[in-house]
């Protein structure tokens, strides 16, 4: 009764590390998204800097804080 008990607690904690690992994942992937639209921008005059930020990296920065 008492392994019982211990495996369903590891159990549950594994799956809240899966979680986390995910999380950490979905992050870095729009962290790198960010990164290339900076990247797209730094090209740019400031006016269509400004534009592509409030159109493409804004969406990105939301989902990120999200």
């Amino acid at each position: 009764m008492n392994e019982t008990r211990w495996t369903w607690i590891d159990s549950r904690y594994s799956g809240t590390w899966i979680k986390c690992r995910r999380k950490e994942f979905q992050a870095v992937a729009l962290i790198a998204k960010r990164n290339k639209i900076e990247r797209e921008a730094c090209e740019l005059e400031p006016r269509e800097r400004l534009l592509l930020r409030q159109q493409r990296a804004r969406p990105v920065a939301d989902a990120l804080h999200s």
